[in-house]
């Protein structure tokens, strides 16, 4: 869960989105690359698995294939004969159907389980208010924390910023 995470194959963000999957939905330049928006990203991966979903047909093929791509699960499908995950990881002895995109749907409904029940696994945990600000025009980083009463280290560090000059339009996420 950390939204500034960069995998050794290229995928980042939250939902470690790679520029193949953003497929232009999401900008992804040097100074601005919004796989690291917990809200840009999160609608980018909720249309990539219904796009999944449509094809597979089935949530847990659509989940795995957040993994292990699309064409991928579908080769596995036809390879094997079925539509059952369960079958496709026994059956399928693809060259890069390894350990991630094995146990990747049941990792999924790990997680999916914690975050249901956090407050057993985390007792005591607070949850941090998170507000949403689209910058204006004649915003700087400096008057916005300002304004919300947080540091401007704790804006940039938020929101993956750097040294990228602030854009129209853009959207921040301030914990409060």
């Amino acid at each position: 869960f950390n939204p500034n995470a960069v995998s050794r194959a290229g995928a980042a963000g939250l939902w470690q989105l790679t520029k193949e999957t953003v497929d232009g939905r999401l900008r992804v330049a040097a100074k601005a690359d919004q796989r690291f928006d917990p809200l840009l990203s999160s609608q980018v991966a909720a249309e990539y698995l219904a796009r999944a979903y449509d094809v597979l047909g089935s949530w847990p093929l659509a989940v795995a294939a957040y993994n292990h791509g699309v064409p991928g699960l579908a080769r596995a499908r036809a390879a094997v004969g079925s539509d059952c995950l369960d079958d496709i990881i026994r059956g399928y002895d693809g060259a890069t159907f390894g350990f991630a995109s094995r146990n990747f749907y049941a990792e999924f409904l790990a997680a999916a389980h914690v975050a249901r029940n956090a407050e057993y696994y985390f007792p005591g945990l607070k949850r941090t208010p998170v507000l949403q600000y689209v910058v204006r025009r004649g915003d700087s980083l400096w008057t916005i924390a300002r304004k919300h009463r947080v540091s401007v280290h704790a804006l940039v560090a938020a929101n993956n910023l750097g040294r990228s000059p602030l854009q129209l339009g853009q959207r921040l996420m301030i914990r409060l």
